[in-house]
């Protein structure tokens, strides 16, 4: 009997115990309490403590927006916890976080407001990011700059809200002095500059309104005088509408002409553009980016193309300087490979300014060469090309022609001829892999295969067209090089 009550004693006292402690690990674990041992932990515990709090979704809301009502709580600790706040609401859309969403993005530490507005951008659909707005007013540079970036990851902005932003968004990127600021200002007046021009399109060819669309484009310069985008569409507006004369002398006032010349001979293909031919050349560099999709950036490497016209062939020649010429990359070996994967020259033409096809020219620092004609890559042109690396003038070279009779789809039996009347499309690029990786171009085209955006070439010198005569056959031109080189 006696042994029987003692076990029952040991028994209690270990449940007592073990009860005891589960209540302590309760309490300790309470949000409120967590929050409180925010003050004062070492880094892996906050953490620790931070995940547990995200974790426990809803239950925590309510010590979490009393903890962030505390303004004696230290910046950092706010910042944080209205984050996991922000996280929580991301998982489960609780009112209250809602509720609550206006009263953070304008409070007065600046600390805590630059992370509410950096994760109402990462952690609200975009139903909420209107609520976002009153910030545009805030005098916090990094706290304007996080509204312009959050909208600009909107695929489309409705014309109240372009109408909201664009005024702040022009007075930032004119006159602010914080670069971020100035950044992500400039991408949302290009994002009104391109939703402008491509509305001068629709107007142009649905409903025929040359005025419109001019008064549109112009309207689009107004905002941002130097923009590439809304330069070239002026100029390809009046080529659309069979200005050419006007498209040319806009072009040439931009920056977007290409003067081709006829060459006094042509240049012997063997990868050294030093050739005195080439100084006879149109010459243009690629100082632009191709890959921002609303403003123009500059390219770091420098590349410098030249180019010209004899008997129907256009030459180009093209040296792309480098640093590291051992860091090159050349995978490809065999014709009509993805080349412009490698160190590589591109070449595209619009022979029909269609805006809708055209021939791509890519050869890499290897040689090897891809051709295309829209997205049929079958055809093989008669090209011809030669490329060196030359260590000692730190740089490497593409030499390159193509007959322009050969630029045709053979399957619906076209004919080409070179004249001065010839308006082409023509985008020169140069895809450097390492780093910084980049694709430089002549022109920025904010993107590939936007040939509504190519700059235009003419070629000097080429016959008028009633005494046009066909350019040499593929084959002509080859024993034509060969000759030159005996």
């Amino acid at each position: 009997m006696k042994r029987a009550l003692l076990l029952i004693t040991i028994v209690a006292g270990v449940i007592i115990v073990f009860v005891g402690i589960s209540w302590i690990m309760i309490q300790s674990t309470e949000p409120g309490a967590l929050i409180n041992r925010l003050q004062s932990c070492d880094p892996q515990e906050r953490k620790d403590i931070l995940l547990f709090l995200n974790a426990g979704s809803s239950d925590a809301v309510p010590a979490l927006l009393a903890a962030i009502g505390d303004r004696e709580n230290f910046s950092e600790l706010r910042a944080d916890l209205v984050e996991v706040l922000y996280q929580i609401y991301s998982r489960v859309a609780d009112p209250r976080i809602e509720e609550a969403m206006g009263e953070f993005l304008k409070d007065p530490d600046v600390v805590f407001r630059r992370r509410a507005i950096n994760c109402h951008s990462l952690y609200t659909p975009r139903s909420k990011h209107e609520l976002a707005l009153p910030c545009l007013d805030d005098k916090d540079p990094e706290v304007r700059a996080k509204v312009y970036m959050m909208f600009n990851t909107w695929g489309d902005i409705n014309e109240e809200l372009r109408e909201t932003l664009l005024p702040y968004a022009l007075q930032d990127w004119q006159h602010a002095d914080n670069a971020d600021l100035k950044y992500f200002a400039h991408l949302l007046v290009g994002r009104e500059v391109t939703f402008r021009c491509e509305e001068a399109t629709q107007l142009l060819q649905r409903n025929a309104d040359v005025v419109g669309a001019e008064k549109m484009l112009r309207s689009a310069l107004e905002l941002d005088p130097e923009n590439h985008r809304a330069k070239i569409r002026l100029v390809r507006h009046f080529l659309n509408i069979q200005q050419r004369e006007k498209a040319i002398e806009l072009a040439e006032e931009y920056g977007a002409l290409l003067r081709i010349p006829l060459l006094p001979a042509a240049p012997v293909l063997d990868g050294d553009p030093t050739d005195e031919v080439w100084q006879k050349a149109c010459k243009t560099e690629h100082p632009y980016l191709t890959t921002n999709r609303f403003i123009t950036e500059r390219a770091v490497a420098k590349t410098t193309t030249y180019l010209g016209h004899r008997d129907g062939v256009i030459y180009i020649a093209s040296i792309a300087y480098e640093d590291n010429l051992d860091g090159l990359v050349v995978k490809k070996t065999i014709r009509d490979q993805p080349v412009f994967e490698d160190d590589c020259m591109e070449y595209f033409f619009d022979p029909d300014n269609s805006e809708s096809t055209d021939y791509k020219f890519a050869i890499n620092a290897g040689g090897a060469v891809f051709d295309r004609l829209g997205n049929d890559s079958s055809i093989d042109f008669p090209c011809e090309q030669a490329v060196k690396i030359f260590k000692d003038r730190g740089y490497w070279a593409c030499e390159f022609s193509v007959p322009v009779a050969a630029l045709v789809d053979k399957r619906k039996k076209e004919t080409r001829k070179l004249t001065s009347e010839s308006v082409w499309g023509i985008s020169l690029l140069r895809a450097r892999i390492q780093a910084p990786s980049e694709q430089c171009a002549t022109w920025p085209t904010f993107g590939a295969l936007q040939l509504h955006l190519f700059p235009i070439a003419i070629f000097e010198g080429a016959p008028p067209p009633e005494t046009v005569v066909a350019a040499p056959a593929a084959e002509d031109t080859a024993n034509a090089q060969e000759a030159k080189k005996e």
